[in-house]
């Protein structure tokens, strides 16, 4: 072996990196800023409500398309406006009429008191009570 070729074996050997710093990223919760958006949620829904129910009689037939309409166009709504990184988002729309009856309603669950939110909406109708309640739970 001359000295030439243990020249060329320097040459084409890869120097190791040196000082490689590498960092988590598995996020432990939201980012900074990056939290589910309440306030602007329920501006939003109460618009919508104001929009989509102003001026309407409760009829059994039609409340059921009110629902499916208000909770789709808060979906679509969310989606393109709200959306917050690895946060998913749980839509419910409930219709009553107002005739006396009482109306009782809860929910459960297990979350994370730092992350997840949600925001609830209620609508006067007159002859009717629209409830919209917005869950946001961030997936670790």
């Amino acid at each position: 072996m001359s000295a030439s070729d243990s020249d060329e074996e320097e040459v084409n050997e890869v120097s190791p990196a040196t000082d490689v710093t590498i960092y988590n990223e598995y996020r432990m919760g939201p980012a900074f800023g990056c939290k589910f958006p309440l306030p602007f949620i329920q501006f939003m829904v109460e618009r919508l409500l104001n929009q989509k129910l102003k001026g309407k009689t409760y009829q059994p037939g039609d409340a059921v398309k009110w629902v499916r309409d208000v909770a789709d166009e808060i979906n679509m709504k969310m989606e393109g406006l709200c959306k917050q990184p690895r946060y998913k988002h749980v839509i419910q729309v409930t219709i009553y009429q107002q005739n006396g009856a009482g109306f009782f309603c809860g929910a459960r669950a297990i979350w994370d008191l730092l992350a997840d939110d949600y925001a609830s909406i209620t609508y006067d109708g007159g002859t009717f009570m629209c409830i919209v309640i917005v869950f946001g739970v961030y997936q670790y």
